[in-house]
This record gives structure tokens, sequence and C-alpha cells, in this order.
């Protein structure tokens, strides 16, 4: 008997346990979708509306919704313009060096070689048409000189010397070689109201007939 007493007592235990298990379930409320959503709106004491939004309360949202986007144009703007300015400044910068960089005297005593440089070449080249026609002309090539002439009076435009060389080579080709004599007595013309005492002109004027 005391065994079989036992056994009841404990059969006894565990229904009343199981019993007080099933109570405190009772206030565990059930995970779902809805529970969560009504949580999350509590949490962040949003509301859900169950009826439709009036004309004015439509416009009240348009019109924050226009300030909204409004404030955030302006914000992009003012970046915009913000970088555009230091941008615009760093380039100036750049240019402002580069300017400093080639007013550096090195540059300026490089640009004053170069020219140098060019009008030494230049001078070099005159001479050696100068001296080339001159040659031609001791070997009684008027047409190779007065070639060569007329490349130096290129280069010398304003150089009397030449141009009445020039002038003399011609007039000499069309005495002697009997080429281009009517262009010779036009250079010749043009030259004398230039130069008119000019005694060699006036001299070679008795070749041209």
């Amino acid at each position: 008997m005391s065994f079989g007493g036992s056994v009841q007592a404990m059969i006894t235990s565990i229904n009343n346990n199981a019993m007080l298990l099933r109570k405190r379930n009772i206030f565990k409320r059930e995970r779902s979708f809805l529970n969560l959503k009504d949580a999350y709106f509590k949490a962040s004491k949003g509301t859900i509306l169950s009826k439709k939004l009036s004309s004015d309360e439509l416009k009240a949202i348009r019109t924050k919704v226009i300030a909204s986007q409004k404030k955030e144009f302006l914000f992009d703007l003012l970046v915009f313009v913000i970088f555009g300015v230091l941008f615009i400044g760093f380039i100036a910068a750049i240019g402002s060096q580069i300017y400093k960089g080639f007013q550096n005297p090195y540059y300026k005593n490089l640009d004053i070689k170069i020219e140098n440089t060019d009008k030494r070449i230049s001078e070099d080249q005159l001479q050696f048409y100068i001296q080339d026609a001159e040659k031609w002309m001791q070997q009684l090539n008027y047409a190779h000189a007065a070639f060569q002439y007329k490349n130096a009076l290129e280069m010398d435009p304003e150089n009397r010397e030449i141009e009445i060389k020039y002038v003399e080579a011609i007039i000499n080709q069309c005495y002697y070689d009997k080429i281009d004599c009517e262009f010779a007595h036009f250079l010749l013309q043009k030259s004398l109201k230039k130069y008119p005492t000019n005694p060699i002109l006036n001299e070679l004027k008795a070749y041209i007939k």
C-alpha cells in the first residue's frame, strides 16, 4: 500500500506541473506577423491609417514632400557650387605657377638663345646665296646667279645692294643669253624709279634696247 500511494503521489505531482505550465503559456504571446507589426508600430510610435486621407491631408503631405525635395536640391546645388569654386581655384593656381615658370630667367635666356641661333642661321644662309651668286657671275652663268640673288633678296627685301645685283644678273642674262629680255626691261625701269641716280643701273640701260 505504501508503494501504491507513492506512485499515485508522483502522478498527481506531474499533472499539477503540467497544469502550471499551461497556465504560464497563456501569458506568452504568439510571435505571429500581426503581433510583430503591432510591436513595430508601437515602438516607432506610429499608427496604421484605417481611413482614406482627405484632400487637405494629401495636399499637406505633398507640400512636405516638395519642401523636402527642394531642401535636398538646394543642398546638392550648394555642394556643387563649392566644389566648382574649389576646382576653378585649383586650376587658376596651377595656371599661375605655369605662368611664373615661363617668366623664369632661364626660359627668357633660352628664348634669346633660340632667336640668336635662328638669326645666325639666316645670316649664314643669306651670305651663302650672295657668295654663290657672285661665283656664278664670275663664271658668266647669269641664270644661276640671278636665281641665287633672288633667293637672297627674298630673305632681305630691303637690301638695295642685293636688288641691284639681281637686276644686273637679269640684264646680263638678257644681253648674252637672250633670255627674259622683256622681264629684264621691266625690272630695270622699276629699279630706276627707286634709285634714279644709281650709276650701275644707269650703265645697264645701254644693254637694253
